[in-house]
């Protein structure tokens, strides 16, 4: 878009802003308040109309109940006096027609019209509704209109009941009054009409009175709804009251209705509106042609400049501006021809270094195309699979099979290598690599790089010195301490074919001087400084030759550097040459050797020396276990497999990551190895999907991935692995980890019979060793109590071990039930048990009747054995408690501490003395959300020991002896009715009918307390204060 196009629109834009709301604001304005002032004239108006109508039928209800208090009228004996007197009434009365009488039966019985005599009134209609309706909506006066064909016109109707001194009605007056009556009425001194002011009478939901609605008074249709006036509301201004479209009278149902049109109301406001738009348009109009010349001045010489800038960009840098001028635009036109001056002058320095540049990118490109990280996955599988040829059947293969397997290890291991380094350079170019130091054991690292090079040089005569004395510790990353000693010392068997490759030190200052010495061929004086170049070698031959990228060394002085220190090197042709560096010296040394390095010897086999693999045994407990491994490579997985195998572990393999998902779901996962890198669906987010049902603790992930980025291992530990191996792997790395992990898991899971995951999850913990002392959570639960009868009675005739098996038999079985509830055992207690119940009060309440059912058959086992059955009592309730770790900091254990911990202990206690099997409380029973699944009945309201507040009791007795249940289900309502009696001091009554009770349920404990307890409290009395609660004195 042009510049002088942007700020034209940009005046428009602001001038509409401003202007526009301004005059729609100013006419909104002079709208409302016009509006506002039409409204309070109409109110004014309105509410005089109304008062004047009001008035009117007071007055017409006035003279009604005159005349029904008349002497003559209240007899209502003689038709013919009476006729007589409504006629002088009606003489007296010019607005009423006519007068009529009816019987309270609804007989019109006089007329002073003489019309409908012994007619029966229509109770459809309103005012006959009102006077002779249902008692609901009786009224003592009624309204009503209709029209009257003999005088085609509307007729009012008022009717009044007539009422002797006595109170006894005696029938109905009823007066009718021609509807135009209300056109003087409401159109007083012609003020409505006058001013286009529409007005409505309604009564009810029909319109009696219009002055604008011009409709045949002979049509049904004219009898318009008050919905109907609301559909004109738009174009009106209306006087409303109370929500409605019209004024409300108070009495019955008389209605008004007011409005304006607007079109009318607000014709001077609809001129002003034309006129400010005429007027705003020119205004508009003759800005918009002013600014459009202004802009075009402005953007003249800018788009001079932007000309020249455009064909200094296509190339021609020549391209000047021809602009005189002391502002801005000069300016800039002066700094742009100065730049062009400088850009010429520039580009043929330019053009000389491309050519180098061009070289630089070539190999630039090369060496990253064969960076990729898919070097990884093929290399993965050379590795995996010949070191696992290698581990199996080993008396199997021949000498020369098991040499050729060694040396495709040793090729992919070169070839790892290789990759390594590319990776490395890449990260040291872009300072990507970060050093993890720690005190470093030279000797070690020397030691290990001549095991790994002997098998590479064993064609060769040359000797390997280690003069590094096993005490020398460095500071540093060990790691890569190892690939700088490897670099150099691997470097040096290349170019040596016989000789010496010797690693000695000496000390410098606060550092160790390292130095690598052979007797190779040497390197020219003139080509040392180059060594240390990326891409750089002696001779383009060498490449060929030996071998090489021509990185090696460059990543080895920046490790070097990396570390603090120095690198160079000192040579002589044919006599050999000796590099020597520094790294710091650590002031510390390991009490214990915690190392990383791994060497297995078996992997680099001479022919002359076939070497047998051992197996480190594994524990008995991590035999046999099932992993699940994944990865859309099969070579990969092929790779695994045979390492997994070796090592005894049942295998399953899985393609992508929606097929790991099914099989974690219908097998028995102990640990899974996952790939990142899969199509469809990413490790990643495999591992996000199982962590939403599976803890870390409970099923350990490993990634294995090509991917070794310190982002990508972030990653993958966000989305909740365990650890993380890049491909390609060391076996003994591997199997390490995964014996580690599965180690932690079954401890994790073994802890869990102590500290069940449950109670982590209240606690908010991952997992048990993230418990600490004093670790607590306040919530509500429901707790249950429970505990064998009569216990101490029976363990007397046992031996300590008996008891012992009796108590575990006796866990045994009814644990599981509590879990499977979703129950926490928080505790055991001798031959109790606490438990605690966070998802409601019904799973507390199945929990104890699925233990007392699972009982049931344990006690029938004992029975057959001679054994005597076991009887257990559950207590129930639920509130607001603590759930934490009590203890010191060498013993801990899980509890729940709360007054409803100890409410509950008691209720357990109470079973014994009601002999129930379950006791809960009312709080409990009212928590129900399924309560008619229960068998329950009242027990008794108690005060325990310890606790000022009463609380009733309840038993549920779904799981009692089918007879016993069934008679408390038959005899429930006697029961009750015993009950009441005792908590209405009907004592009497109370114990009558318990003993009716016990007569056809002999032996219920409960019903004998309660005799017992009803003729003490007959003999001794009570106070006026009792309120029925029984209090108990003992625990």
């Amino acid at each position: 878009m042009k510049l002088s196009l942007k700020l034209f629109l940009y005046y428009l834009f602001f001038t509409l802003v401003l202007l526009l709301p301004l005059s729609i604001f100013q006419f909104v304005s002079i709208s409302g308040d016009m509006s506002e002032k039409i409204r309070e004239q109409l109110k004014e108006k309105a509410i005089n109309t109304n008062e004047r109508v009001n008035k009117f039928r007071e007055d017409q209800i006035s003279i009604l109940r005159n005349i029904s208090i008349d002497p003559i009228i209240i007899k209502f004996d003689d038709k013919h006096n009476l006729t007589k007197r409504l006629i002088e009434y009606r003489n007296q009365n010019h607005t009423f027609l006519n007068f009529s009488l009816y019987s309270p039966e609804g007989i019109k019985i006089v007329d002073t019209s003489g019309l409908g005599i012994g007619e029966k009134v229509d109770e459809n209609k309103l005012w006959a509704k009102r006077i002779f309706g249902d008692e609901k909506n009786k009224s003592s006066m009624g309204d009503d209109f209709y029209f009257d064909e003999k005088l085609g016109k509307r007729v009012l109707i008022f009717a009044i009941k007539i009422i002797d001194p006595g109170g006894r009605f005696l029938g109905v007056l009823r007066g009718n009054i021609t509807s135009s009556i209300l056109h003087q009425i409401v159109n007083a001194k012609e003020l409505f009409l006058k001013n286009n002011i529409y007005v409505n009478v309604l009564l009810g939901e029909s319109i009696i009175y219009s002055n604008h609605l011009k409709t045949d008074p002979h049509s049904e249709s004219y009898f318009f709804t008050s919905k109907e006036i609301l559909s004109i509301e738009d174009e009106h201004f209306a006087y409303t009251e109370e929500n409605t479209d019209y004024s409300t009278f108070y009495i019955n149902f008389w209605k008004l209705s007011f409005k304006y049109p607007k079109k009318l109301a607000l014709h001077g406001l609809e001129e002003l509106k034309e006129k400010s738009i005429y007027i705003g348009s020119g205004i508009l109009t003759f800005s918009l042609i002013l600014i459009y010349f202004l802009s075009r001045s402005i953007t003249s010489p800018l788009a001079r400049l932007e000309k020249a800038a455009h064909l200094l960009g296509e190339g021609n840098l020549e391209s000047r501006v021809q602009y005189s001028s002391g502002d801005e635009i000069g300016s800039l036109a002066n700094s742009f021809n100065l730049m062009a001056n400088r850009l010429q002058d520039s580009l043929s320095e330019l053009e000389q270094k491309n050519s180098e540049l061009l070289r630089l990118d070539k190999l630039k490109d090369e060496f990253l195309s064969n960076t990729s990280h898919e070097l990884r996955t093929p290399l993965n599988g050379i590795i995996g699979i010949t070191e696992s040829l290698l581990d199996t059947q080993k008396e199997s293969y021949s000498d020369h099979l098991r040499y050729n397997l060694s040396l495709i290890f040793q090729s992919g291991k070169r070839l790892s290598t290789l990759v390594n380094d590319i990776l490395d350079f890449s990260k040291l170019k872009n300072h990507d690599l970060v050093l993890k130091q720690k005190p470093v054991n030279i000797n070690a690292i020397v030691n290990m790089t001549f095991e790994v090079l002997k098998p590479l040089i064993r064609n060769k005569e040359i000797e390997l010195k280690n003069n590094i004395p096993p005490d020398i510790y460095a500071f540093g990353d060990e790691d890569r301490i190892v690939q700088i000693f490897t670099n150099l010392i691997g470097n040096a068997s290349k170019f040596t074919n016989s000789g010496m490759i010797e690693a000695g030190f000496k000390t410098k200052d606060a550092k160790y001087e390292f130095f690598i010495r052979d007797t190779g061929i040497g390197i020219p004086e003139d080509k040392i400084k180059d060594i240390f170049n990326s891409f750089e070698q002696v001779d383009a031959s060498i490449s060929r030759e030996y071998g090489g990228t021509g990185i090696g060394l460059s990543i080895t002085k920046n490790l070097v550097e990396l570390h603090g220190g120095t690198i160079f090197a000192k040579s002589e042709i044919g006599k050999g040459t000796t590099l020597f560096f520094d790294l710091p010296i650590s002031e510390e040394i390991p009490e214990k050797e915690e190392s990383n390095l791994k060497f297995n010897q078996n992997r680099y086999i001479e022919p002359e020396q076939p070497v047998l693999l051992s197996e480190e045994p594994v524990r008995d407990y991590l035999e046999n276990l099932n992993i699940l491994i994944v990865d859309d490579e099969p070579i990969n997985l092929q790779v695994l497999e045979n390492i997994l195998s070796v090592a005894n572990y049942s295998v399953i393999k899985a393609n992508n990551g929606n097929e790991a998902i099914q099989l974690v779901k219908t097998n028995d996962i102990d640990l899974i190895l996952l790939d990142i890198m899969m199509p469809h669906k990413s490790g990643y987010d495999v591992c996000k999907e199982l962590r939403d049902t599976f803890r870390a603790g409970e099923l350990p992930i490993i990634m294995l991935t090509a991917k070794s980025q310190v982002v990508d291992l972030v990653h993958g530990f966000e989305c909740g692995a365990n650890d993380y191996l890049p491909k390609p792997f060391q076996k003994e790395e591997l199997i390490s980890r995964i014996r580690t992990h599965l180690e932690l898991s079954k401890m994790t899971q073994s802890y869990s019979r102590f500290v069940p995951h449950e109670y982590l999850s209240i606690l908010s913990k991952e997992s048990i060793l993230d418990i600490k002392l004093g670790d607590n959570v306040a919530t509500n639960m429901s707790v249950v109590f429970s505990d064998i009868r009569d216990f101490s009675t029976l363990s007397e005739t046992m031996t300590p071990q008996e008891n012992f098996n009796f108590v575990n038999a006796y866990f045994r079985r009814v644990s599981p039930k509590i879990r499977e509830y979703g129950g926490i055992i928080v505790k055991y207690v001798g031959d109790a048990i606490m438990a605690v119940f966070k998802n409601g009060s019904d799973f507390a309440v199945d929990s104890c009747l699925s233990q007392l059912a699972t009982l049931k058959e344990y006690n029938s086992k004992r029975v057959t054995n001679n054994y005597k059955p076991i009887r257990i009592g559950f207590g129930i309730h639920s509130g607001f408690m603590t759930l934490g770790m009590i203890g010191e900091a060498h013993r801990m254990q899980g509890d729940a501490f709360s007054d409803q911990v100890n409410l509950t202990a008691r209720l357990e206690g109470l079973t014994k003395y009601y002999g129930v099997s379950l006791i809960v409380s009312d709080k409990v029973l009212g928590e129900l959300t399924h309560p008619e699944k229960y068998h329950s009945r009242f027990l008794d309201k108690v005060r325990v020991k310890g606790r000022k507040t009463p609380i009733e009791i309840y038993e549920i007795f779904n799981e009692d002896e089918l007879e016993i249940r069934d008679k408390k289900i038959k005899f429930a309502p006697l029961f009750s009715q015993s009950i009441e009696f005792y908590k209405n001091r009907d004592f009497n009554n109370s114990r009558k009918s318990f003993h009716e009770y016990l007569k056809a349920f002999p032996g219920d404990l409960t019903t004998l307390l309660y005799l017992e307890r009803l003729k003490e409290l007959i003999e001794k009395g009570v106070d006026t204060d009792w309120d029925g609660v029984y209090e108990f004195t003992k625990k």
